[in-house]
């Protein structure tokens, strides 16, 4: 049998459910990995408590476990297999803003592997200039400790440094820390993301839901409108 790709969108998440124990637990995360790899689906997740019993399931596979495993919803971002580009409710994306909190980083890494991807393979896609199109990211975190899956994007903004950024901002960040203190507000979104929107820009967040609720609200007030922005924890309705 040949292996299978997931078939899911850029900015789907995936559910898994298995037994140990004699207890059934679950997770949901959002793969890292492309839609288009063939017979892997590679996750991003917190291996100690904070990452929740599913942990214990996922430590003790080995070759040959089995569980279960479902594509469940997300941001659905499509690719035009003519030109290449990413489309986003039938309107062409060149302005991706990741606003994100905690582990809500793997959305983003998924999201920025498919878009340098699709950059390599359709170079006719890469923005002329800085303010034509790319992907700035906004990661906010409780401690530097948390900052370990950044590195996950670390080698991508290599390769392609004038189409990623991000900024981080830690509520309790050590001496010398030259970024962001506290909370996400509109000043950090106004300066670190895509502003104003525009027909050409979604803005996809991840975190808590309550992060997301305060970042959904922020960015009502700054005029982005409704289809500009995605919340994993309320598409329809922020």
């Amino acid at each position: 049998m040949a292996p299978q790709t997931t078939g899911l969108e850029v900015g789907r998440y995936i559910g898994i459910k298995g037994e140990i124990d004699g207890d059934t637990v679950t997770g949901f995360y959002s793969p890292i990995s492309r839609p288009e790899d063939n017979g892997v689906i590679d996750i991003l997740c917190r291996t100690d408590e904070k990452g929740g019993p599913i942990v214990n399931l996922l430590n003790s596979m080995q070759p040959g476990s089995s569980c279960m495993m479902a594509g469940m919803g997300g941001v659905k971002l499509k690719q035009d297999s003519t030109t290449g580009g990413f489309m986003y409710q039938g309107r062409s994306i060149k302005k991706l803003s990741l606003l994100c909190g905690g582990t809500g980083l793997a959305p983003a890494v998924q999201v920025v592997r498919a878009y340098v991807n699709m950059i390599s393979k359709f170079p006719e896609q890469m923005p002329t200039n800085a303010k034509e199109g790319g992907v700035k990211i906004v990661y906010a975190a409780e401690t530097h400790g948390d900052l370990a899956f950044i590195t996950a994007l670390d080698q991508l903004k290599e390769r392609f440094p004038q189409l990623i950024s991000y900024y981080l901002v830690l509520n309790k960040p050590p001496r010398g820390w030259v970024q962001g203190i506290g909370f996400v507000d509109g000043d950090i979104i106004r300066q670190r993301l895509w502003f104003p929107g525009s027909e050409d820009h979604v803005c996809v967040m991840c975190g808590p839901p309550i992060f997301e609720k305060i970042m959904c609200a922020n960015l009502a007030k700054m005029g982005y409108d409704r289809d500009q922005y995605y919340s994993f924890a309320d598409p329809t309705d922020c």
